[in-house]
């Protein structure tokens, strides 16, 4: 890559994995960045669902915290945000929140968005 990114948000899971250890953990370790997990469904866990734009739940399996649930538009599902590598719980949730202008994060609506379009052309 032309310009080396400090963090990546990766469409899948980090520590919210029944192995503690998603993708974002794979390819964090592998990158040697730091990485966020983002997915549109829980995958496991227990948390309330948040209800106002901007809220989130935490989710907790087992005998800790393993992400959040974060409402990003209204009348939607939450996404499910957790630390992949190199990254704590909070700060994987203060970075998402900067990042949404809709309901995913900007740079990952982007990356979706520039993967339908080399799909379709």
């Amino acid at each position: 890559m032309e310009n080396k990114p400090d963090i990546l948000l990766i469409d899948g899971n980090g520590i919210l994995h029944p192995y503690r250890a998603g993708i974002a953990n794979h390819v964090g370790v592998t990158l040697d960045k730091p990485c966020i997990g983002i997915a549109k469904k829980l995958l496991l866990g227990k948390c309330k669902k948040p209800k106002d734009i901007g809220e989130a739940e935490k989710i907790n399996f087992g005998k800790g915290t393993v992400g959040f649930a974060l409402l990003t538009k209204k009348n939607c599902r939450p996404i499910y945000i957790s630390p992949g590598h190199r990254i704590s719980l909070k700060t994987s949730l203060n970075i998402v929140k900067r990042f949404v202008r809709n309901k995913l994060p900007e740079p990952l609506r982007l990356a979706h968005q520039a993967s339908l379009n080399s799909f379709l052309y």
